[in-house]
């Protein structure tokens, strides 16, 4: 899932002040878990103690309000709805700690975050998910938010749960784009495009639209992506972030220097500002450009698998479109004339750990395989041609050379028929030639218009608006 939509909607929950309920909650389900070996690490005693003490501070505020005889509003007494975190400076810091969950995986973690051993056999997701929910409900336990933790535990941090939101689902795999924003994307461009004048249409309607409007513009966008006829997206994107981060470097070496002069230290010295950064390159976020990983919170927050590190020892510019692709094994960004060919990734393989397979009906894989055929540059009746920009040019020659004939023909056309169509002509001249390719283009179109309209005397035959 994506990052923003995750951090939104538990920020939304520990941030309500009607959320909770506190009467006729019970720990009876919680007490399963403490014969459970792999759930033991829930504090049920601890649950309980929060869920009596959120109790006693209801009733202390209805003691405190009928000794002072005022009247409690309605969202102060006992059967109303509390707020779910009554710490507010616990919050940044369990949304950290989520952040960092969710974008964990093997092939990219902060050095902050120290990589996962199991005790034995190989690490799986199932492990990292017990790593991870131990660390919230200790975090949460420190705090003494006790309706944080139920609620974390109910709707983000269940196993079922987890594997939705979590990158380290799939250990062999990482995930190039979050799932909800191609949906999204697809749902936003029908809306605003497909459906611009049509915005509550049928259902058959609409699956028509997507089905013949939709997806073949999107398949033959597809197309001149892979092709290299336009330019994906995420590499300008990349493109941007890279330039900032050269920007950086230079500043950084600006004041490295600076610093080194001030201090009067050699550029050959170990103490130098810009060999000390150079060695907390290697130990400390244990840079490497071959795998193209870095430990530093720079890249692992990047989208586009990139910092400062990783720039500085690639020492080129920005590669072009074509010369570099994202993709879900290490190196993450594999860069032609870096790494390796054998490196660059294929089609993923689903591995029984990703649990993703489902059965398909015939029906569903052969309206699949008509949109493979068009990404296939198989002849489609509704399909546009595309073609490079140097084909465009040439195309728009062609079409501006076929005005010109049209002028000429029609020129040609009014000197044979003489007489008053020949004197409505224009003066010849370079400047008067454009009225001559509108009459041309529009001519035919009068004629027709003309035909269907009365006449009202001979002198209005055969008039033209232009030529008058």
């Amino acid at each position: 899932m994506c990052t923003w939509h995750v951090l939104k909607d538990v920020l939304e929950r520990l941030k309500s002040s009607n959320a909770e309920k506190i009467e006729g909650r019970s720990t009876h389900g919680w007490s399963t878990f403490s014969e459970n070996l792999e759930l033991n690490f829930i504090d049920v005693t601890w649950l309980g103690e929060y869920r009596q003490m959120r109790i006693d501070i209801a009733h202390r505020r209805i003691e405190e309000a009928e000794s002072s005889q005022r009247a409690l509003p309605g969202d102060e007494r006992l059967d109303s709805k509390e707020c779910t975190v009554l710490n507010k400076k616990s919050i940044p810091e369990i949304e950290r700690l989520m952040r960092e969950h969710l974008g964990w995986h093997p092939f990219k973690f902060p050095s902050r975050m120290s990589p996962m051993q199991p005790t034995s056999g190989e690490l799986t997701s199932r492990h990292v998910w017990l790593r991870q929910s131990t660390e919230m409900h200790d975090l949460c336990r420190k705090f003494n938010e006790g309706y944080a933790w139920e609620y974390l535990w109910t709707n983000w941090y269940k196993w079922n749960k987890w594997r939705l939101w979590a990158r380290a689902a799939a250990l062999d795999y990482y995930p190039i784009i979050q799932t909800n924003a191609p949906v999204e994307t697809h749902w936003g461009y029908v809306k605003n495009r497909i459906l611009r004048w049509a915005p509550r249409p049928r259902i058959d309607r609409l699956c028509f639209d997507i089905m013949n409007t939709c997806l073949p513009l999107i398949a033959i966008r597809i197309h001149q992506i892979r092709n290299g006829i336009k330019d994906s997206s995420w590499h300008r994107n990349m493109v941007t972030d890279w330039n900032n981060l050269e920007k950086r470097i230079r500043k950084q070496d600006d004041e490295d220097r600076e610093k080194g002069e001030k201090d009067r230290i050699s550029l050959e010295s170990n103490n130098h500002p810009a060999t000390l950064r150079s060695k907390r390159m290697r130990n400390l976020h244990k840079t490497d450009i071959q795998l193209w990983s870095c430990q530093c919170l720079g890249y692992f927050y990047s989208a586009y698998h990139i910092c400062t590190h990783l720039i500085r020892l690639y020492g080129a510019p920005c590669p072009l479109k074509r010369e570099c692709v994202r993709q879900y094994r290490r190196p993450l960004l594999h860069i032609h004339g870096l790494h390796d060919p054998s490196l660059k990734a294929g089609p993923y393989q689903m591995t029984e750990q990703v649990e993703r397979v489902r059965n398909v009906s015939q029906e569903e894989i052969e309206m699949s395989q008509e949109h493979l055929d068009i990404l296939n540059d198989v002849e489609v009746g509704r399909r546009r041609e595309d073609y490079s920009r140097t084909a465009e040019k040439g195309r728009e020659w062609e079409k501006l050379m076929k005005e010109y004939e049209n002028a000429f023909a029609y020129v040609r056309q009014e000197i044979n028929q003489g007489g008053e169509r020949l004197e409505r002509l224009p003066t010849p001249s370079a400047k008067t030639f454009k009225t001559v390719m509108k009459l041309a283009k529009n001519a035919n179109a009068l004629d027709n218009g003309r035909r269907r309209r009365t006449t009202w005397g001979p002198e209005r035959a055969g008039g033209n608006m232009y030529r008058n």
